[in-house]
């Protein structure tokens, strides 16, 4: 196996130039799309096969069927994610309460300070 350098693209760079030769790469004559693609090859670090899918797909809406719901899904576009609005379980007093014993335990994690807190629970009822 070949290891490809990416000449230092991140994800997002490599995304943006796929994004803007996939266009140019299916509107021109097939000597064009051999240039095309060994530039974007260079360029990303890809293998051909790869840059060659990606230039083919990017941009168009496929048709998914999952749990019995169809989805148009456009190959390329990042996923929204929704945001969490759920409600808080406990009173904001109580977790900063919880945040100033979780730091005098010296911030250590939840399976070590639930056995401190049955172990500590008088002391700390005596001094809030």
């Amino acid at each position: 196996m070949v290891w490809r350098q990416n000449m230092g693209l991140n994800m997002k760079e490599r995304h943006r130039v796929i994004a803007e030769t996939a266009g140019r790469y299916r509107a021109a004559s097939k000597k064009e799309k051999r240039h095309i693609l060994n530039e974007l090859t260079a360029l990303t670090g890809y293998s051909r096969k790869y840059a060659l899918h990606l230039l083919r797909w990017w941009g168009k809406t496929v048709q998914r069927v999952i749990d019995g719901t169809r989805l148009n899904m456009v190959i390329g576009s990042p996923r929204v994610r929704n945001k969490r609005n759920g409600k808080k379980k406990y009173s904001e007093a109580l977790y900063e309460s919880l945040k100033r014993i979780w730091e005098s335990f010296d911030c250590m994690c939840g399976k070590g300070l639930a056995v401190f807190l049955r172990e500590n629970i008088a002391f700390l009822a005596l001094h809030p």
